[in-house]
């Protein structure tokens, strides 16, 4: 399907399938490279979304285009201090980690903080980006270190955008929340029993969705923000 989409649409383009890991550097390398291949193949782009095929727009496009255009220089990205964690949280326990081919492997003992710039903020993977960070976050060297420490962290995805965030010209401009809808724990698979939240909700996009789980939500997102129901292959 992606292939049949890539060749019917200009707009769509395909990175190279690639091997992920939970836990591993790669989840943050694929971000890093859907990054650098908008970048390289088009100039018109504003922002940065990173979506899953489970995620679903709950505005409609044109509002979330003016909203992001309000304050064009947010970076919508979830911040929490490692004070605010629960004591079990795995990023407190700083975890060092190898990942092989198929499998990132916790190692024994604990990672020292990085001494030369601030790692004290975590958050959802999940976020929008402006182009200029994007483009900021390719040569800047403080990024450069950043990308290094992480590489051999555990769970870096949920470290990567918070970190260089905060130690750069967007420390001071991001976003009161990232934009997302998302209920835990879980992530939950959304019902229409989550229908008068995700209404009243100021966000952009939630997840998840699967319309074997419960396919009525779904075309109730998709009225709202005024798109025709899809049906669904069984």
């Amino acid at each position: 399907m992606a292939r049949r989409l890539a060749q019917e649409y200009p707009n769509v383009l395909l990175m190279r399938p690639r091997v992920t890991n939970w836990g591993g550097w790669t989840l943050s390398r694929i971000l890093l490279d859907a990054i650098e291949l908008a970048l390289e193949q088009d100039a018109g782009w504003t922002h940065f979304v990173n979506l899953s095929g489970v995620c679903l727009p709950i505005k409609p496009i044109e509002e979330i285009r003016a909203s992001l255009g309000r304050e064009p220089e947010l970076a919508w990205v979830e911040l929490r201090h490692f004070a605010s964690l629960p004591p079990d949280d795995w990023h407190l326990r700083w975890h060092p980690m190898l990942e092989l081919p198929h499998k990132a492997v916790k190692l024994p003992g604990a990672r020292r903080p990085p001494r030369d710039f601030e790692l004290e903020y975590k958050g959802s993977q999940w976020c929008i980006l402006p182009r200029d960070f994007c483009e900021w976050q390719r040569a800047a060297p403080v990024a450069a270190r950043i990308r290094r420490y992480l590489r051999s962290l555990l769970l870096s995805d949920e470290l990567l955008m918070q970190t260089l965030v905060r130690n750069g010209p967007w420390r001071s401009h991001v976003a009161p929340f990232h934009g997302r809808a998302i209920v835990w724990p879980g992530p939950k698979v959304m019902t229409m029993a989550d229908w008068d939240m995700l209404e009243r909700s100021p966000a952009f996009f939630a997840r998840k969705f699967d319309p074997e789980h419960d396919g009525a939500v779904i075309d109730a997102v998709l009225r709202k923000i005024g798109v025709a129901s899809v049906p669904v292959a069984a």
